[in-house]
């Protein structure tokens, strides 16, 4: 132990030219972290010191002194050190902004030090506006502080073969800067569980993330809790939080805090549970005979854009809602895309606010149209859900197309949306009803494997009941908008009939496209198939069924599965092939079906 310190350096002059050296720190995070490719016994002590100035320096004892130093080093403790080895840091997450690491060795000397206070910030947060321009190292550590502004649902996942849980959250500065947060583990469910308790649209919830790993994913910017080191205050009794919501009082910050995404219990529940399991599963036709207001789920397909309306709305940034006279607003007018778009006229009017708003935001409406085996209709989606799947906002596809030179036109962002299947929660409005008004908002939607092929199920255990145990293909079910067709209507036996043999074919290698030809000789040239041609096609396991699609020009037929399999069917032969489905579709002059495995 050390009797007196010599002479304490701080942290930021620590230099590896150097043999002795003492410094004064506190230890402000502490955990036990496994060697890597050895076994899970052997743990190294990871730490994060701080010195008075608030420096910070990553530091690690070795597995093999853990029981010299673990009674000496406590999380918060104030330490003398000295007699330590100064390396190059070269892990993965940085957590301290500094070249150098601490390694304790065995002559290392630690005493406790009582006298030690910190008079620079014990937080070291990074300004939003840094994080969102990516003047941040990635993978490195960085503090924030927000207002909870917006949540995802709780979700439910594996993770490393362990049960695991995730939650998506964003998070507002006193600038109004934006960026999305991911929660893992311990983190996802203690805002959830602080969210769900609160349970107030009025009540600020004020988030300080420390050591938080600044992550680019899909060239968006991200902060996610690591699984080690990091840590999380909500509305803790704290200065820094305190001085955060007197700040959100002065300026009137009521921004978004409810209005982005409802902070309610109800919205917890797992995107599992919501489509499966509380909502009534219905078809398009159901939907369009509904004569009661609520909630449905749909599983349907994106047919096309339906581009004759705008892509977009501006909105008030406090309130989100429409302003009027879009057309006469100049979006980012200092060009460097980091404004908010600035009202130009006085005209200008926000009627939910009663007000000329000060700033207003693009914000995504996009109505599509999707069909499924009943029919067909229309759908409304906003902001929030475009945003998820596109990755991108509305402001920035707005910047992407002036820059094009046309703001009305669509982006190519969202035509990458036609011809995917989605489950859609669909709310059916009262006007919906009484106008006989058939275009649905979407409350929420996902194309998560696992729930879309759940759903299926129960659609075709739905089928098979309400028609004795078989549902038949449909030639006329097949409609098209912009090249997209969706046939979904199997027979429900168990059993392939001995007429159709199934060939097993050789799995072609990943990723390849592979053409598959096909025997027309007995064919009519260009003479489409007719109805009272076709036969009853029995498929074997009909539940794990995903898609079916007609060529367009002979009886045959594609089906893929939940299994990533794809049969090629000759209605006329009863031929059929066995391949790995990536995705599939015919070729113009409809002579060769086409897989991607």
């Amino acid at each position: 132990m050390l009797k007196t310190p010599l002479k304490v350096v701080s942290v930021k002059d620590l230099t590896a030219a150097k043999e002795t050296q003492t410094i004064c720190v506190r230890i402000d995070r502490l955990w036990k972290q496994n060697v890597y490719g050895k076994p899970l016994a052997i743990e190294n002590l990871e730490m994060v010191l701080m010195d008075k100035e608030g420096n910070r320096i990553h530091a690690s004892v070795r597995s093999q002194f853990r029981p010299t130093f673990e009674k000496f080093l406590k999380e918060d403790a104030s330490v003398y050190v000295s007699n330590f080895g100064i390396a190059e840091y070269q892990g993965k997450t940085k957590y301290a902004d500094n070249r150098y690491k601490i390694n304790f060795y065995r002559n290392t000397v630690v005493k406790d030090c009582p006298d030690f206070e910190v008079t620079g910030n014990r937080f070291q947060f990074v300004e939003f506006e840094k994080i969102l321009k990516n003047h941040v190292v990635e993978n490195g550590c960085v503090d924030i502080i927000g207002v909870l502004t917006g949540c995802g649902d709780l979700e439910l996942m594996e993770i490393n073969g362990k049960p695991g849980q995730k939650l998506q959250c964003q998070l507002q500065d006193l600038s109004s800067n934006e960026i999305s947060c991911t929660f893992w583990g311990e983190f996802a469910k203690q805002i959830n569980d602080y969210v769900c308790a609160d349970n107030s649209s009025k009540h600020k919830i004020v988030v300080i993330v420390q050591y938080g790993r600044y992550k680019i994913w899909r060239d968006k910017q991200s902060v996610q809790n690591g699984y080690f080191g990091s840590r999380m205050f909500i509305n803790s009794d704290i200065p820094k939080i305190k001085e955060f919501q007197h700040k959100l009082l002065l300026n009137d910050a009521e921004t978004k805090t409810a209005s982005k995404i409802s902070l309610s219990k109800g919205s917890y529940n797992s995107t599992h549970d919501e489509f499966l399991n509380r909502f009534p599963i219905r078809s398009i036709e159901e939907i369009r005979d509904l004569n009661e207001t609520g909630y449905a789920v749909l599983l349907a397909s994106i047919l096309c854009l339906e581009t004759e309306n705008s892509w977009f709305y501006m909105s008030c940034r406090k309130c989100n809602k429409k302003v009027s006279n879009k057309n006469e607003v100049v979006v980012d007018v200092e060009g460097d895309g980091s404004a908010d778009v600035n009202p130009t006229n006085d005209n200008i009017w926000c009627k939910t606010c009663k007000t000329k708003p000060q700033f207003v935001i693009p914000r995504f409406k996009v109505q599509i149209r999707v069909i499924d085996g009943s029919g067909s209709t229309s759908l409304i989606l906003f902001d929030r859900e475009v945003s998820i799947l596109i990755n991108k906002s509305a402001r920035e596809l707005v910047e992407i197309q002036e820059q094009a030179g046309d703001v009305d036109q669509f982006p190519q962002a969202l035509e990458k949306l036609v011809g995917r299947k989605f489950a859609f929660k669909i709310d059916v409005a009262e006007y919906n009803i009484e106008r006989e008004w058939y275009v649905y908002t979407v409350v929420k939607m996902t194309d998560d494997k696992h729930v879309i092929g759940e759903l299926l199920k129960k659609v075709l255990n739905n089928e098979e009941s309400v028609n004795g145990g078989s549902a038949s293909v449909n030639a006329e079910s097949s409609v098209g908008c912009g090249g997209v067709k969706d046939a979904l209507s199997v027979t429900g036996e168990n059993k392939t009939p001995s007429t159709v043999d199934k060939d097993t074919a050789t799995s072609p290698e990943k990723k390849k496209l592979e053409a598959i030809p096909f025997d027309d000789s007995d064919e009519t040239p260009n003479k489409k198939p007719k109805l009272d041609l076709l036969k009853d096609i029995k498929i074997e396991k009909p539940k794990d069924v995903l898609d079916l699609e007609w060529s367009t020009d002979g009886p045959f037929l594609i089906s893929g599965g939940v299994d990533n399999s794809c049969i090629i069917w000759d209605l006329n032969k009863g031929k059929n092939s066995d391949i790995e489905l990536m995705g599939l579709a015919w070729d113009p002059l409809n002579k060769y079906g086409a897989s991607l495995c």
